[in-house]
């Protein structure tokens, strides 16, 4: 049955004339892929690679990070209840192995990249020349990458991440990727806790229900009532993270720094959140869900493919909205303010709109924002776009030759200018590029996206068909032994030269030696001098002396 539900996909997948959209679901999930949602990737990539590159009509695409967020709030919800539905269970080992074999490879050949450039910099290969006081904040960088927990690391060295154009790193911005990271290995776990403990939705002795399409897998008892009664109380423990993930940012924001709340965990919650309330709303709806799906119960009416087409319209506007003259007091108060949940929210739901919109074939022709999304180039830049983005940075340090150490005077957040930096940004931005010419960008973003594409066909793609083969215990204790082999060449490149400093220091003895001897010669001489001068005063005095006898 699975299998006759695959080739129906590919056959209509193929009758809608979309390149790309062949490509398959993650492998173990029957889940309808939609080609749309690639294309909000490749968008917001390379929205995010020309800020990164200094363009300066990019004010607010730095916000584009928050749709990545919400993107796998939603789509991590849909595949955790998927699996619910039809096991009866989550499996965590397997969630975590499946994330594993999907993110860590490439971001560890990306650091193993770093770390190599940095080697050849301290050997003197390259021209680019290599600054001592560099090894300290590349060294936790680097580690803090391979553990993920690169936000942290720069909240507790205390960076501005909004003056990150004064001391860049190479990477830093791995702080989303662990971010990201750190909610596959939470999320499962309570997700898990949630249906099995607290509401458990698999009951023994209980004859199976079972649906053609949406039914369990066998051997899985699950009560539908429970597991609607507990999808129904998981939405409401979304709103309770939402609450305590919002009311933390505003308190980070105002009493510690706008970079701590920023780069935290705790502040991020409510993205995945919201992107995972917005598409237990869509389940929940006994209309809408086989919408989801692809098999709608009915053909859906002409009002309601113009409803669904707004998701996209929502989302497209919304990623171009960065290109807008905002302020950056004017950005910040509306990020850690409410009306980003009201907004993040309404994307959330337009991105699910988007995936009912793409998943009922046939698309119209009329809906040309789904269409667009679903245009094949964007969709290619989608689905390479975690190698893009852990790339680009790298690459744009070493084409213009950032030195790590090189710092600027402006602050752009703690300064005393009201306007917070909205001309100072962009001055800061320009210091700090100094953009060569439009050529070179366009050959550092078509350098990122091969080398992209070469990473996640060449090497992504089989290594995660080889771990989907294999026992999830074993990928993950394969993907600790990695990350503890490129921690220690780390340590072993970034060490400091102990060698040369202990050739120093013999030199630094030596000079200070003869500096000493020096000193005690003289000392010698001036002691001599004291001595005939005391002589002589003493033959002064006797002479005296017998003059006043005589």
């Amino acid at each position: 049955r699975e299998r006759a539900r695959e080739r129906e996909r590919e056959r209509e997948m193929g009758e809608s004339g979309v390149k790309g959209a062949k490509e398959k679901a993650p492998a173990g999930s029957s889940a309808v892929y939609v080609p749309a949602v690639d294309g909000m990737r490749g968008i917001g990539v390379l929205l995010v690679m020309g800020y990164h590159l200094g363009w300066t009509f990019l004010t607010a695409a730095w916000i584009n990070i928050s749709f990545f967020f919400i993107i796998s709030g939603v789509l991590v919800t849909r595949l955790t209840v998927r699996v619910l539905e039809r096991k009866g269970r989550v499996d965590v080992p397997t969630f975590w192995s499946r994330r594993a074999a999907r993110l860590l490879p490439a971001a560890f050949v990306c650091t193993t990249g770093i770390t190599v450039w940095l080697l050849l910099r301290r050997l003197g290969v390259l021209d680019d020349p290599f600054d001592e006081r560099e090894l300290g904040y590349a060294r936790g960088d680097l580690l803090c990458a391979v553990g993920y927990c690169e936000n942290f690391h720069l909240i507790s060295r205390g960076d501005d991440y909004f003056s990150q154009f004064q001391k860049p790193s190479p990477v830093r911005h791995f702080w989303s990727l662990a971010i990201e990271e750190q909610y596959y290995v939470v999320w499962p776990v309570l997700f898990f806790l949630w249906t099995s403990i607290l509401f458990p939705v698999m009951i023994s002795g209980d004859k199976q229900v079972e649906d053609p399409e949406r039914g369990a897998a066998p051997g899985a008892n699950v009560n539908q009532g429970r597991l609607r009664f507990a999808l129904s109380a998981l939405l409401f423990g979304e709103l309770l993270v939402i609450t305590a993930s919002y009311l933390s940012a505003r308190i980070t924001y105002e009493t510690v720094s706008p970079t701590a709340a920023y780069l935290s965990t705790w502040s991020r919650c409510q993205e995945f959140a919201l992107g995972g309330l917005a598409f237990l709303l869509f389940r929940l709806h006994p209309f809408w869900w086989p919408c989801l799906e692809g098999t709608p119960p009915r053909p859906l009416s002409t009002a309601e493919r113009c409803v669904l087409e707004f998701g996209p319209f929502f989302v497209l506007s919304c990623l171009f909205s960065s290109v807008l003259p905002f302020s950056f007091s004017g950005l910040m108060d509306y990020y850690f303010g409410w009306r980003k949940v009201v907004v993040f929210f309404t994307i959330g739901g337009s991105i699910v709109a988007t995936m009912v919109q793409s998943a009922c074939k046939p698309i119209p022709s009329w809906a040309v924002f789904t269409r667009f999304l679903s245009f094949s180039p964007l969709v290619t830049a989608g689905i390479i776009s975690y190698s893009a983005y852990l790339w680009h940075w790298p690459i744009i340090m070493w084409v213009k030759g950032v030195d790590t150490g090189n710092e600027f005077a402006v602050n752009v957040v703690d300064g005393a200018d009201n306007e917070l930096g909205g001309n100072n940004l962009q001055e800061e931005r320009h210091q700090f590029f100094q953009t060569t010419s439009v050529i070179q960008d366009a050959l550092i973003i078509t350098g990122t996206l091969s080398l992209s594409l070469a990473s996640t066909y060449l090497m992504e793609r089989p290594i995660q068909v080889y771990c989907s083969s294999q026992r999830p215990r074993n990928v993950i204790l394969a993907c600790a032994a990695a990350s503890v082999v490129l921690a220690v060449a780390i340590l072993l490149v970034t060490m400091p030269q102990a060698e040369d400093d202990t050739k120093g220091d013999h030199n630094e003895l030596a000079e200070l030696t003869g500096e000493v001897t020096g000193l005690k010669i003289a000392l010698d001489n001036m002691r001599e001098d004291f001595e005939g001068r005391m002589a002589l005063m003493r033959l002064r005095q006797d002479a005296l002396e017998q003059l006043i006898e005589h």
